[in-house]
């Protein structure tokens, strides 16, 4: 694999997430629906806590952001994460070029 392969598979693998954690995180979605139904049906009356995937999984603590569900990405946020993706691709390659060059248009 080329260094700028490798870089696509780990900017993937952010967005993505492949392999062990996301099977761990699969496997705590199911225990947290187990947990949250169970809480329901034999819990207390009017006691409301639910569980999250991220309660299952003991090596995660500390190393990804519980995500906000209502928090919704600016447009600029987003903006500014594809761009230093492409600075970073761009860095690898050594150049400052296009990474693909547009095509020639004929009428």
């Amino acid at each position: 694999m080329t260094a700028v392969q490798v870089a696509e598979w780990e900017a993937y693998n952010r967005l993505e997430p492949i392999g062990e954690y996301r099977r761990d995180y699969m496997e705590g979605q199911i225990l947290a629906m187990i947990q949250n139904i169970a809480q329901t049906v034999y819990g207390k009356k009017g006691k409301k806590s639910t569980t999250q995937p991220e309660d299952f999984i003991p090596w995660n603590k500390g190393l990804l952001p519980r995500v906000d569900k209502n928090k919704v990405q600016s447009p600029d946020d987003i903006k500014a994460m594809f761009m230093d993706l492409k600075k970073n691709m761009r860095q690898l390659r050594g150049t400052k070029e296009p990474i693909r060059k547009p095509r020639d248009t004929k009428e």
